[in-house]
């Protein structure tokens, strides 16, 4: 899919893999999970936002999280996220 061609490419554009980022999960998740495209804010935004739990823990999943994101995840009070988060 071109969420997963584009999900390492630090090159591809802002504004499509933040388009990626708010599609269906199959789509949306190799982008939330592996894109260094995403900034901060857009991660805290599309948190705040999703009750996708699927999409949740693809975030959760990252390389590294800064905090802002980590405290948006946890206030989710989501059991299956917060496994997610501590492995």
């Amino acid at each position: 899919t071109l969420s997963d061609s584009l999900k390492e490419n630090i090159e591809a554009p802002h504004d499509i893999i933040l388009h990626l980022a708010r599609d269906v999960t199959e789509v949306a998740s190799p982008v939330l999970q592996f894109s260094f495209v995403l900034t901060e804010e857009d991660l805290v935004e599309i948190a705040e936002g999703s009750q996708d739990v699927s999409a949740l823990q693809a975030i959760a999943k990252r390389e590294t999280l800064s905090a802002p994101v980590s405290s948006v995840l946890i206030g989710k009070e989501e059991p299956r996220l917060l496994h997610t988060l501590v492995q």
